[in-house]
Formats: structure tokens, sequence, C-alpha cells
């Protein structure tokens, strides 16, 4: 399999982003957001939104959060695989990681999930992600309040997998 290769969203790519996340939102892996959202987030400096692609089939993006700031702590906000099961999710997940910590210098990054994502919870772990908390009953899906656990992962415990 080809090199996963990161490029910035345009606005352009917004209705093909609302696709993938509202097809992972019915699956119960994330709770989506509207599309007024996204485009305010495109326009804020302090986020950045990646595609990844693999042989020019975009499989997948990230929004990364609080860029610039003083602690060089950025959040993972989100990280949606398009069609997942292929194999792609942890190798677009290191390249976003590479990128957090190579090109946006962050000290650590950081995310959470809801604690009904295993899947997401047993990749964020073998990429060297920690446990760090969690927030009981923090969100709301589908009428009931779930947990959200805390994962961080400093630049200095990062390998490149």
């Amino acid at each position: 399999m080809d090199a996963v290769r990161l490029r910035k969203l345009v606005s352009g790519e917004l209705a093909w982003l609302l696709d993938v996340e509202s097809a992972a939102a019915r699956e119960g892996y994330i709770r989506g957001d509207a599309a007024a959202v996204h485009e305010e987030r495109l326009s804020d400096p302090g986020s950045l939104y990646l595609i990844g692609s693999i042989s020019g089939e975009d499989v997948g993006f990230a929004i990364l959060r609080g860029l610039g700031g003083v602690d060089l702590n950025i959040e993972l906000k989100r990280v949606v695989i398009a069609n997942p099961g292929r194999g792609v999710g942890q190798k677009f997940l290191t390249k976003t990681i590479d990128y957090a910590f190579d090109e946006l210098e962050a000290h650590r990054l950081w995310l959470d999930t809801l604690s009904t994502n295993a899947r997401a919870q047993h990749v964020y772990e073998k990429l060297g992600f920690q446990r760090e908390g969690v927030l009981r009953e923090a969100i709301l899906v589908d009428g009931a309040h779930r947990d959200l656990i805390l994962y961080g992962l400093l630049r200095t415990e990062w390998s490149r997998c």
C-alpha cells in the first residue's frame, strides 16, 4: 500500500467531509458538527483540517485545534476514516501525529474518545497514547450521557511506528 499523503482541506471539499463525518456519526463513533461549525473552524487560525490520501484516494480527515498556543498542546479534535476496516486508519493517524510533532512543533497531543469506541482506543494505545482520565457522562449521545476517555501523547513518547 502506498504512503499516506496529507494536505490541508479547502472549503470546496467540505461536502466530502460532511458525508464522511455523517457516516461515522451514524455508526456511533463520533458526534458530528454542522456545516456552519466547520466553516467557522476553517477560518480559525488555531484550527487545521487535514485530509489524508493514498494513491490519490481520500481516506480520511483529521481536525487539529489549539495551534499557536504558548504551551504547544494540540488537540486532535477528530479523526474520521472514510470506509473503515481497510487498514488505513493507523497509517493516517501516524502521519497526522508526525505532522503535529514535526511540522507544528507540538509538545503534547491530546484527544478524547467515547468510552464505547473500542476500535479507536485500541489504535490510540497501540500508537503510544496514554490514558489520562475519564470525563464521566460528559457528552450527550442519542439522549444518553456517555463517558469520554482522555488520551495524551508527549513528543518524548512518540516513536514513529
